[in-house]
């Protein structure tokens, strides 16, 4: 058992620019947008905190020891929940509003 949770066929470390590969192939025949592997993880992170997920749990997910880098790194994320938040209270306060009249 090698510890490593992507191995060649052959079993051996399996390099970076193979999986790269096949990731490119993998996301052109999904018909996905030109993305990194790495831009995966960051997305997983930022749709995460977007639901609000508890920071620790990101972190412990992403890999991040400390859950403050993981706010850090997707406070953006954090932001446009915030954002969201406060305009579906505006837009629920101006449907009573309208509601009432």
């Amino acid at each position: 058992m090698t510890g490593f949770v992507f191995l060649s066929n052959i079993g051996t470390i399996l390099e970076p620019r193979n999986l790269f590969r096949v990731w490119e192939r993998v996301r052109e025949q999904a018909g996905l947008h030109k993305h990194t592997f790495h831009g995966l993880r960051h997305d997983f992170g930022s749709l995460l905190m977007e639901r609000g997920v508890p920071d620790k749990v990101i972190a412990e997910l992403i890999g991040h020891a400390n859950p403050a880098v993981t706010r850090r790194v997707y406070q953006h994320a954090a932001n446009a929940s915030q954002r969201r938040a406060v305009d579906a209270m505006a837009e629920a306060m101006v449907g009573d509003a309208a509601e009432a009249v």
